[in-house]
């Protein structure tokens, strides 16, 4: 949430589209036009296909796969890809949605590393004042913003409405954000 206390304790800026900056970093850092394999699912064909449009015209040449649910996880979990959309969403405790991506020895995907963030964390772990670990948060954040450990497309707001007699809808006990169908599992109403 942009408006959350982690979010506002990170503080970070907001990024700006410069295509010539862009390039120049890409020349830099030796890119050779090399095609890229972006893997989505069918769901998200459209919205792959717009940022392939944007990376083209950065100078990034993007072949997009479109693939069935199953075959995502497999071509995902083999590391058979160079990009894909992932999402975090950040609850009352950034050290469950996001060492999963940043934390050295339990990355579940990509292959981001740096003993630094790995301190970070632990000292976030550890402490128990708030005010501290919103300072060690902001550090945190921006050392992974400094690194381009990930890079933001869009924020997006989920709302849901239901009646005041629906319960158990939400993530499985002990996870901050799960596929949206697993937030039905445990629905009844009363």
């Amino acid at each position: 949430d942009p408006k959350g206390i982690w979010a506002k304790a990170a503080n970070l800026p907001i990024h700006k589209r410069d295509l010539t900056k862009a390039r120049a970093l890409l020349k830099a850092a030796g890119y050779n036009g090399q095609e890229l394999v972006w893997i989505g699912r069918k769901q998200e064909a459209q919205f792959a296909e717009s940022y392939q449009r944007m990376l083209v015209e950065a100078g990034i040449n993007v072949k997009v796969d479109i693939l069935e649910s199953g075959v995502m996880k497999e071509r995902y979990r083999e590391g058979k890809y160079d990009l894909y959309v992932g999402g975090a969403t950040i609850f009352d405790e950034p050290v469950i949605t996001m060492v999963p991506d940043y934390y050295t020895s339990k990355v579940t995907r990509g292959s981001y590393s740096n003993p630094k963030v790995d301190q970070l964390f632990d000292n976030l772990s550890a402490e128990f004042n708030l005010k501290k670990r919103l300072k060690i948060f902001k550090e945190l954040a921006w050392t992974l913003h400094n690194d381009v450990a990930d890079i933001p497309l869009l924020f997006e707001i989920r709302y849901v409405g239901m009646l005041e007699k629906v319960r158990g809808y939400g993530p499985p006990k002990g996870y901050s954000y799960s596929e949206s169908g697993e937030y039905f599992k445990r629905v009844w109403l009363q």
